[in-house]
């Protein structure tokens, strides 16, 4: 079906963890980089930046100090500004090793090119094998690739050489909790709180834990201190938001999005997860408006063409165009169950029940509980009343607060058993 979403939270929270780099250049003031790379470990950005901008006024030609002030810049969101800086240090120092680090953390966000990335990396690695943050960026192109556990190897080296790294103890603790090591995760997500403690990282990537493990109170209590702490950051609002969506708290999850959505949050997955709220809600069509944003931004996104189509065909919309989404939704994720489930319920809209009932009865028998309500509407239109109530009945077991389909299944069985002989 397309009322249930696995909230796919891991973009945001490397947006809001990655941390990057570190390096050497010895004609400014040790004293003021060692400070700088202190503050851009911890995580005090604004005072990192003043003393990077510091070093510049004195010596503007300084490498290290160019590449840190762009791995600020990068962190606080202000990434294209980077780019000039990143140049002239690689310019004036081409074996800088935070300049290839800083160059590889922009290019990852604004060009398709792993491998060139990941040789920018090893490269950085390569000419200070002491360089903690290079360790980090290379396990956080691990995480995206797939392999957790170098991820967490390079993580756990960065947290070796510099114990007071927020950002990678936060990639440790989600890469922790990709492998379902839990209590590590916590151990990795506490340690990151306590670093620095006006922070939101840290909160908000304890947070994510405490999602992962279901203690959604507890979790939103960790994303509104890190919305407390920094009340821009998109990031922070899409985690609470996803929170209260999967806790049933839909108002306050619709408010967050659309605050994040205000201050740039411009992804697909935010738009969706937000058209899920409206339609909770009853606000069927901002809920379309909504996933077909989601698809004009990403047109890939199978979930966001699944969801248009059922709202479409729940709401007697344009069956024609509902069918078109759902088989574009198939087309991009073969198989997929839910979009099986809403092509079989559009064509029962459309009447034919026959075919309806194939695919709905071929989605059961291959453990899809959630067809038995679809089974349930074509058995009751083809008048067959014990097998409708027999889906209703197994349905309502499977959810019974799965609204508004567990509502409409009590009623309907109602109907169904109040005419039915036996």
């Amino acid at each position: 079906m397309a009322r249930t979403q696995k909230i796919d939270v891991s973009f945001f929270l490397f947006l809001l963890f990655s941390g990057i780099i570190v390096g050497s250049s010895f004609a400014a003031d040790l004293f003021q980089i060692e400070d700088a790379l202190a503050d851009f470990y911890a995580e005090h950005n604004q005072r990192g930046l003043e003393t990077v901008k510091a070093i510049l006024e004195d010596e503007p030609d300084n490498a290290t100090a160019l590449a840190l002030q762009a791995l600020f810049e990068i962190r606080l969101g202000r990434t294209m500004s980077a780019s000039g800086l990143i140049k002239k240090a690689l310019e004036i120092e081409p074996d800088n090793a935070i300049a290839h680090i800083a160059d590889a953390a922009y290019r990852s966000y604004y060009v398709d090119d792993d491998q060139g990335v990941n040789a920018t990396i090893e490269k950085a690695i390569e000419l200070d094998p002491e360089l903690a943050m290079g360790y980090n960026e290379r396990g956080f192109n691990s995480f995206w690739l797939g392999d957790l556990e170098s991820a967490v190897a390079d993580f756990e080296r960065a947290v070796e050489l510099e114990p007071n790294f927020l950002a990678a103890q936060t990639n440790l603790g989600l890469a922790y909790l990709y492998l379902d090591n839990a209590d590590s995760a916590l151990i990795a997500y506490q340690r990151a709180a306590e670093i620095n403690p006006q922070s939101p990282s840290g909160y908000a990537g304890r947070g994510y834990y405490y999602a992962y493990v279901g203690e959604y109170d507890t979790a939103i209590e960790d994303y509104t201190h890190a919305i407390e702490i920094d009340d821009q950051d998109p990031n922070s609002f899409v985690l609470r938001g996803d929170a209260y969506l999967i806790s049933g708290a839909y108002k306050l999850g619709l408010a967050d999005y659309t605050k994040a959505i205000e201050l740039g949050a411009e992804e697909a997955n935010v738009y969706a997860s937000r058209a899920w709220a409206h339609s909770e809600l009853g606000n069927q069509e901002e809920a379309l408006v909504d996933y077909e944003s989601a698809i004009v931004i990403d047109p890939e996104f199978s979930y966001a063409y699944n969801g248009a189509a059922y709202l479409i065909a729940f709401n007697d919309g344009d069956l024609q165009k509902a069918l078109a989404y759902v088989e574009t939704a198939l087309e991009l994720l073969p198989g997929d169950p839910d979009s099986l489930d809403t092509r079989a319920f559009i064509l029962y809209k459309m009447g034919d029940y026959e075919e309806a009932l194939e695919q709905f009865s071929a989605l059961i028998a291959d453990g899809y509980t959630a067809g038995h309500y679809g089974r349930g509407l074509v058995n009751q239109a083809l008048g067959e009343v014990e097998e409708a109530i027999n889906d209703f009945q197994t349905f309502l077991e499977a959810y019974p607060d799965y609204e508004p389909l567990s509502s409409d299944a009590q009623q309907r069985l109602e109907t169904l058993e109040s005419s039915s002989p036996n």
